[in-house]
């Protein structure tokens, strides 16, 4: 069959993540659903400084900006490992 993929072929490692939501989205979702979803939030992660800016430059404003850069890390890092078992 010309259009199956080689068994054991998978996605690079920088790639492992974005792999991962869609394997996790198309459990549930169709691929194309679950493809336009990670676009979107591609999308909006790369918009986020933009859309963000607090009102004043206090130390509680810059930790919660901290932390949600904390945990995008994070969940960055589990969606690669996901990504890595599942591949």
């Amino acid at each position: 069959d010309p259009f199956a993929t080689v068994p054991g072929v998978g996605p690079p490692w920088y790639l492992l993540a974005p792999f991962a939501i869609l394997e996790l989205g198309s459990a549930f979702l169709p691929r194309w659903i679950a493809g336009t979803f990670l676009f979107a939030l591609t999308m909006a992660v790369l918009a986020l400084p933009f859309w963000y800016r607090p009102r004043s430059e206090t130390v509680r404003d810059r930790n919660v900006s901290f932390i949600l850069g904390a945990l995008g890390v994070i969940l960055w890092l589990a969606l690669t490992w996901y990504g890595a078992q599942v591949r």
